[in-house]
């Protein structure tokens, strides 16, 4: 291969990775704004707080991190899930909006903390279901297909198998 055909090649295999990394980019924007959209529009109906958004890691790796109270015991339950996006197969919306994984690919971290602000339990697992707390805004379905577009355009192949208000 000549130089010029080796450069050539260089700067495709760039610019298709600088592709690919603003598709990321636009699937971790498409879901913090549909869940900022939905706590603004429905305030005190949940005492969801968000304390890590919805970001994308170098590892290709989608994490969150959600704290709410739990009115029964008055204790604090912070939820950190995280799964790779090559292990997304499906999107789904029945009561929340989710992501469905072949396996157990989505890994979470479960953690309660007492009303003396001491954590009382840790739990970590696996599940085949990313929750993403998405659940209160209807008929959406803009929002449904822009982000498979998204998916798609990083290169991931993310199906839509239900999508019920």
């Amino acid at each position: 291969m000549s130089k010029t055909s080796l450069l050539i090649f260089a700067c495709v295999l760039v610019l298709s990775f600088g592709k690919l990394h603003a598709q990321e980019k636009t699937i971790v924007h498409l879901l913090n704004s549909q869940l900022q959209k939905e706590l603004k529009l429905y305030p005190g109906e949940d005492s969801l707080v968000i304390l890590q958004p919805f970001k994308i890691n170098e590892k290709h790796e989608l994490t969150v991190t959600f704290k709410r109270l739990n009115v029964q015991t008055g204790e604090n339950e912070i939820s950190t899930e995280t799964v790779q996006l090559g292990k997304i197969k499906s999107l789904v919306k029945d009561i929340n909006v989710l992501f469905v994984t072949e396996g157990d690919a989505v890994g979470f971290v479960f953690s309660t903390i007492g009303k003396d602000g001491k954590e009382t339990s840790s739990k970590t697992g696996v599940s085949d279901s990313f929750y993403t707390e998405i659940n209160k805004d209807k008929n959406n379905e803009v929002f449904r297909d822009k982000l498979i577009a998204a998916f798609q355009k990083a290169g991931y192949k993310v199906e839509c198998t239900i999508w019920a208000d």
